[in-house]
């Protein structure tokens, strides 16, 4: 699928070629009008990314119409194109030195609509790249990175986080992409309505740095009300249960940074429910057992495309939240607590 463009000799010509592309070529053709959804800044690597990140929009444009913005830098002069898809998005894309590229996407932004940042340029976490990333964000009501793609920590994303402007909220594609993890947990954990009670271990693949693993168990321990965290050895914690019962959280070093958990394990107390949840090559499979029988088994043979969910998957999970995900932000505090108190153990 591929964007048909357009090129533009002047930017602030853009919304009369949108109205040009949209006119029927002859009198046989409707006119093409739609109502579009919300602003979209995307902040890219490269060309390459841009043309990338401009399919994927093309591709759901239909289901969430927008006005996309792919701003690609480049160091000398100004590349300007657009494109305008029928009952679908509207496209411009801008090669522009970074710093002069706000002046020109900002009177273009649809006033009465949000506007998402997506930034995919280098991590902005110093320096010209920070200062760039934070200008842009004051046009913004939500900002989308991927933690996975630019290599970010748990920390950076908290220091992100508490940069941006009080009117705008932050959303990582790296905890997007763990939706279909936690449902299927739950889903593991409904062989007993009570089990979240006696869970007494929670163990899953990928060391503290592992953004998937730290936000993964802050999830748990914000949604079950686990609190007083402990260091008990190098990449284990103890926290304490509603009811002051001890539950042990390990995390176990992948070997590589990933986008998506390897494993994960919930244990119940004595011979309850133990959940298993493993991620191998391209299938996702989850055990359900009790006492060392099989309760349960489930392989991702057929599923494992929505699992395994790319960025445009993401994306259209992420575009149907127009406003702060507090589901996240508590998952990212308790994550940052639980890798604070490792570090300070190994300090």
């Amino acid at each position: 699928m591929s964007v048909r463009w357009t090129s533009v000799s002047n930017a602030a010509n853009l919304e009369r070629h949108w109205r040009e592309l949209r006119r029927p070529k002859d009198e046989s053709e409707e006119h093409q009008s739609r109502a579009l959804t919300w602003n979209l800044i995307c902040r890219a690597r490269n060309a390459e990314d841009a043309e990338r990140t401009a399919t994927q929009m093309w591709e759901i444009g239909p289901r969430h119409p927008a006005r996309v913005f792919l701003v690609v830098p480049a160091e000398t002069g100004t590349e300007v194109r657009v494109a305008e898809q029928p009952r679908g998005s509207e496209l411009a894309w801008f090669a522009i030195s970074p710093e002069r590229a706000a002046s020109l996407v900002a009177p273009l932004l649809v006033s009465d609509l949000p506007t998402f940042l997506l930034w995919h340029g280098p991590a902005p976490t110093a320096g010209a790249t920070y200062d760039e990333f934070l200008h842009w964000t004051h046009m913004a009501r939500r900002v989308l990175v991927d933690a996975h793609l630019l290599r970010l920590r748990v920390t950076d994303l908290g220091a992100l986080a508490a940069a941006l402007p009080p009117t705008c909220s932050l959303n990582d594609l790296a905890w997007t992409r763990l939706t279909p993890w936690r449902q299927l947990l739950c889903q593991g954990l409904e062989a007993d309505v009570s089990s979240v009670l006696r869970i007494r271990r929670l163990t899953l693949c990928g060391d503290q740095s592992n953004v998937s693993a730290a936000l993964f168990a802050g999830w748990m321990a914000d949604t079950l009300q686990w609190g007083s965290v402990a260091r008990v050895g190098a990449d284990e914690l103890r926290l304490a249960g509603p009811q002051g019962q001890a539950i042990n959280v390990r995390f176990v070093p992948a070997g590589a940074h990933e986008a998506l958990l390897r494993r994960l394990v919930v244990e119940e107390e004595g011979d309850g429910l133990v959940v298993e949840i493993e991620h191998r090559g391209a299938h996702v499979t989850m055990n359900v057992q009790r006492a060392g029988k099989v309760l349960a088994h489930w392989a991702g043979a057929t599923a494992s495309a929505e699992l395994l969910r790319g960025e445009t998957a993401s994306l259209c999970e992420e575009l149907t939240i127009g406003c702060a995900d507090w589901v996240f932000r508590r998952a990212l505090e308790c994550g940052l607590e639980m890798q604070r108190c490792l570090e300070r153990g190994a300090a």
